[in-house]
């Protein structure tokens, strides 16, 4: 196949056109080749502004941050988040959530007065995933050089004591469990083994 591509790139690029190439696939390929050299595509622009995650427990507050921005104006916009009332408000449809299991104390979001109270993390990955450690973010770094976009942010709380509390995020699935449940019946799908002949 590469070789088929080299020959074609050639005819695009001037050469007489095989026998075997077709002729609409010859036209076709000799414009993209001239759309490409002389038509590149235009660098993404960056954007000037980050949306920034932010989660703890249950909750998600969604921060918008200038790129220049350092971690703690992001980590004072932080804190005007979780002093807002509606962190502290009773719950929602309290009927449904007595009759489901939940754990109320994972529910449960520390009060903060001042900036000492918390740290804002990110999480550590491995080939892709999160493994469940956290590390502090510098607060003299710049938004741009500290996350990417989108990138999630969690609280670390810190007790009476000014000592780290473990990060308490709940992260919802990627997946429903019915989705979960037909990817798995579809990856066990013709890896059974063949029944044994009647004797």
């Amino acid at each position: 196949m590469l070789a088929k591509y080299g020959t074609w790139l050639q005819v695009a690029r001037g050469r007489p056109r095989p026998a075997s190439t077709p002729r609409h696939l010859y036209v076709t390929i000799k414009a993209a080749v001239f759309l490409l050299e002389w038509y590149p595509h235009p660098p993404k622009v960056q954007p000037k502004e980050y949306i920034i995650p932010l989660k703890t427990h249950k909750l998600t507050v969604f921060l918008v941050a200038s790129i220049t921005n350092t971690i703690s104006a992001v980590k004072e916009d932080a804190l005007d988040a979780l002093k807002a009332k509606v962190t502290q408000a009773p719950k929602p449809h309290v009927t449904l959530s007595a009759s489901m299991d939940t754990d109320e104390e994972s529910d449960f979001v520390p009060n903060v007065i001042n900036l000492e109270d918390f740290e804002l993390c990110r999480g550590i990955r491995e080939r892709g995933r999160m493994n469940g450690k956290f590390e502090i973010l510098d607060q003299n770094a710049t938004v741009k050089n500290a996350l990417v976009n989108w990138e999630p942010v969690f609280v670390q709380f810190r007790d009476a004591n000014g000592q780290l509390l473990p990060v308490e995020v709940s992260l919802p699935p990627l997946l429903d469990e019915d989705d979960e449940e037909a990817e798995l019946a579809a990856a066990r799908k013709g890896k059974r083994k063949p029944p044994a002949d009647a004797a």
